[in-house]
């Protein structure tokens, strides 16, 4: 994770592309998903301003990666990408065994997603997890009849 903080005003509230961020009120914010950031301040008087956004990119670390759950493996096509653990938008691509990318989709963290890839042959394929452009899982999945 990483953090945004501001200088010391009276009141704080913090958004992210945009949206408030319920209860994230103080001068720091642990900075949890990607996005643009962005902070109101109040001075004593009431007055209020918004800062500038700014971008802040969260990659996952390896133990993290290693949390993402891909199953049944083998299955005959329909996998279960369980996220429930992250948060934030993944982009899922599909290689065959000779690296061409065959399908893309997204899905959502915070949840448990099924990637349906039962049109597809019976063979191996590396399924690639990719966030904010960077690829932050790279596994093996077998199809089989």
């Amino acid at each position: 994770a990483g953090q945004l903080s501001t200088q010391t005003h009276s009141r704080y509230q913090w958004y992210r592309n945009g949206a408030l961020l319920p209860g994230d009120t103080l001068q720091t914010l642990a900075v949890m998903q990607s996005g643009f950031h962005q902070v109101r301040v109040w001075n004593a008087a009431g007055c209020s301003e918004i800062s500038d956004s700014s971008e802040v990119s969260i990659s996952l670390t390896e133990t993290e990666a290693s949390s993402i759950n891909i199953y049944p493996n083998p299955s005959t096509g329909r996998f279960v990408l369980d996220l429930t653990s992250h948060s934030g938008v993944f982009e899922v691509l599909v290689y065959n065994q000779v690296g061409q990318l065959i399908r893309t989709t997204e899905v959502h963290g915070a949840q448990k997603s099924t990637l349906d890839l039962s049109a597809l042959p019976s063979g191996s394929y590396n399924l690639v997890l990719s966030q904010d452009n960077k690829d932050v899982l790279n596994r093996k999945v077998v199809i089989v009849d």
